[in-house]
């Protein structure tokens, strides 16, 4: 069974059903304990039932009772709603750890880099509590259809096979990506800070506050430009007009490539920052497809322009 299989190797390496045993949760003298909790959400999870709903499912069906001794769906939702959150990061932290001196995270392109990404989890009509966002999805006007909704950003350590997620941080009612990303961000840089050197992210992203912030910490940032308003875009696009690209192949698709070194044209980040600009085109049968791409990094020397691209 795929499960058994997860869980021993798990165990094996970083003795996962051990660490989980040392998250606790704010109830007074429960009966059930916190770590049969713990192992009933590892277990939905390894399992990909996706929710607790699916989850609560599985064991009154029995399939689940080989695995782990699985509590009521409601009691699972009251004890993961306060569960200790330092507590849970900790072990994320020693699985990283553990990855780490086994070898089995290794950089992406030769660095090391960490990923912004805004993700959306769960939406409802009905259904709301009070961390829930708020949208009017409403195409007619004058009519509003409220959707209540739960998001939050997540930090991402790129790698060439996978991908390893260290931590996330909620977006708040009231609240935008933004803000969030940053609280995420102070705490990723104690908490991990040998972990990456520059951070990636899409266009919300290019904000002097992440760029000051990754600078404190010594650290680069890495984010799309596609504001035509920005002066930085304009530019980019001018000087593009008179310095040859660097031209290569790759799987198909044709290349060209500016790097500019441009300082004092935003306004928020007055530091010096590398803009990369890409045209790629790319043959399918008899349609040509081309993509204009640009990104600002705050890295000193961009290397292998090759590589730059890819990430």
């Amino acid at each position: 069974m795929l499960f058994n299989k997860l869980l021993a190797y798990g165990n094996k390496h970083f003795d996962i059903i051990k660490r989980v045993g040392h998250i606790t949760d704010e109830r007074v003298r429960p009966h059930i304990p916190t770590t049969d909790i713990s192992e009933s959400i590892l277990t939905m999870m390894l399992s990909n039932l996706g929710s607790l709903n699916r989850f609560g499912a599985a064991a009154s069906l029995g399939s689940l009772e080989a695995i782990v001794d699985a509590p009521s769906v409601s009691t699972i939702a009251r004890s993961a709603d306060t569960m200790d959150l330092d507590a849970i990061r900790k072990v994320l932290k020693e699985i990283y750890l553990a990855a780490r001196r086994k070898k089995m995270i290794g950089d992406f392109c030769g660095r090391a880099i960490g990923i912004l990404d805004g993700h959306e989890v769960t939406s409802s009509y009905i259904s709301k509590c009070s961390h829930c966002r708020v949208r009017n999805v409403s195409k007619i006007e004058g009519v509003v259809k409220l959707q209540y909704y739960h998001s939050f950003v997540a930090f991402i350590l790129a790698g060439e096979k996978f991908a390893t997620m260290l931590d996330i941080e909620p977006i708040l009612p009231g609240q935008g990506e933004l803000t969030s990303a940053y609280r995420l961000l102070s705490r990723v840089c104690v908490n991990y800070p040998k972990a990456f050197e520059a951070v990636a992210g899409d266009g919300l992203y290019l904000a002097g506050n992440i760029f000051k912030l990754l600078k404190s910490h010594r650290k680069y940032g890495i984010a799309v430009l596609k504001d035509e308003t920005r002066q930085l875009y304009e530019e980019a696009i001018a000087l593009s007009g008179i310095v040859e690209p660097i031209t290569y192949t790759n799987d198909r698709t044709n290349y060209r490539v500016w790097e500019h070194k441009i300082e004092g044209l935003w306004d928020s980040y007055k530091k010096e920052v590398t803009v990369i600009r890409s045209e790629e085109t790319k043959v399918v049968g008899d349609i040509e497809e081309k993509a204009d791409w640009m990104w600002v990094t705050s890295l000193p020397s961009t290397g292998n322009l090759e590589n730059m691209v890819r990430i």
